[in-house]
């Protein structure tokens, strides 16, 4: 009898364990296809950005460029999104860096919070 009692909370607490650890990872898959899509939305308002001004925000005017008009800036027409659009699912701002002539490169640290690692979320236009 006690080996049976014993079997059936090993269950119980198993099966609790499983289902927080589900609804983790759930939760998880939902915050990494919101930022991919916010993701979507910043490079958007990055291509607007350019349509008017003929180029991307340099690195050091960063995604501020979206939403103050950069110096200098003779036909910049924004904002092109709101502040909180430069955030990702987890409330962490995106990092943004010019590459070459004509490109960028945006990321989002992830679920844990660290950038350069393998669950960052990366978009890049070339």
């Amino acid at each position: 009898m006690k080996k049976v009692v014993a079997g059936l909370l090993l269950l119980i607490v198993l099966g609790i364990a499983f289902f927080a650890w589900r609804s983790k990872n759930l939760g998880n898959s939902k915050k990494l296809t919101e930022s991919q899509e916010m993701l979507t939305a910043v490079t958007q308002g990055l291509q607007q950005f350019k349509l008017h001004n003929y180029k991307y925000p340099t690195t050091e005017q960063g995604l501020q460029a979206l939403l103050k008009e950069p110096s200098g800036s003779r036909m910049w027409r924004g904002p092109y999104l709101s502040e909180s659009q430069l955030k990702d699912s987890w409330g962490r701002a995106f990092q943004y860096e010019a590459t070459q002539a004509y490109g960028f490169r945006l990321v989002s640290s992830g679920p844990d919070g660290t950038f350069a690692n393998d669950d960052d979320i990366v978009g890049t236009n070339f």
